[in-house]
């Protein structure tokens, strides 16, 4: 899951701010444990001391075991690969969760298990199921200020050549976040020529709970007019307040 290059910037920036040295693209040749941390040699020859080590490589699904070539089960190793009903290769089949090839993200892997459960249910009564819609997932990294996504980034809208109208700023200098101090907050709202949403990018200190607000929007397919007025009297200053901030240019 991809997450906007504007908003990324904006992180590294408000990270380096606050002491944090962000390096990217380097490879690590070695780690040496020392009597006060670590020595983390990298391939170019220089060294970093550090006190701590975290590898976030992510989670790998748990399935060697379950000997899934014998059951003719579709696998990579990435996970098991499933369909929009969460039915893998052998329709008896399903799977759900971190086993799965699809967004390793908690409540997700409850959606799935949701749908599967769903599935099973409907086919014996007779009835079609519904496939599970990845569109409207939400994403949060939760540095600070913590980043956010919804839908698509700009560059996956260009790639794919679909016209859409955007409304962004970045410093954000409104009473909500000067009052706390945020320096970087930022944020990106990407439209279509319905004025309904394609993604949010969100760069704030309640991403998380503004990210849901916009995520039903997505669902439901509300327009923008709509959507702002459905906020005009969210308490004040909460971030909810600021969507109407966020909404103006794109309906002005």
């Amino acid at each position: 899951m991809p997450f906007d290059a504007d908003m990324v910037g904006q992180l590294v920036e408000a990270s380096e701010n606050d002491g944090i040295d962000v390096r990217t693209d380097v490879a690590i040749a070695s780690i040496q444990k020392r009597d006060t941390g670590y020595a983390v040699l990298l391939e170019s020859g220089e060294s970093i001391t550090v006190d701590l080590v975290v590898n976030g490589a992510g989670r790998a699904p748990n399935i060697d075991s379950l000997n899934l070539e014998a059951a003719k089960v579709e696998f990579s190793k990435r996970g098991i690969a499933v369909n929009g009903q969460m039915q893998s290769s052998n329709t008896v089949i399903f799977a759900a969760g971190d086993c799965v090839d699809s967004l390793q993200l908690a409540r997700v892997a409850d959606m799935e298990g949701h749908v599967a459960a769903e599935t099973i249910i409907a086919r014996k009564e007779g009835r079609a199921p519904s496939d599970i819609d990845y569109s409207a997932t939400p994403a949060v990294l939760f540095t600070y200020p913590q980043l956010g996504m919804l839908g698509k980034t700009e560059e996956q809208l260009k790639e794919e050549k679909i016209k859409y109208w955007k409304s962004t700023d970045d410093h954000l200098n409104w009473p909500t976040y000067r009052r706390v101090g945020l320096k970087h907050a930022a944020y990106k709202i990407l439209v279509d020529q319905r004025d309904h949403i394609l993604g949010v990018h969100l760069l704030l200190d309640n991403t998380a709970g503004l990210l849901n607000t916009f995520k039903q929007a997505m669902i439901d397919k509300t327009p923008l007019a709509e959507l702002q007025r459905n906020n005009i009297m969210s308490p004040y200053p909460s971030r909810e307040s600021d969507i109407l901030y966020m909404l103006a240019p794109l309906i002005e």
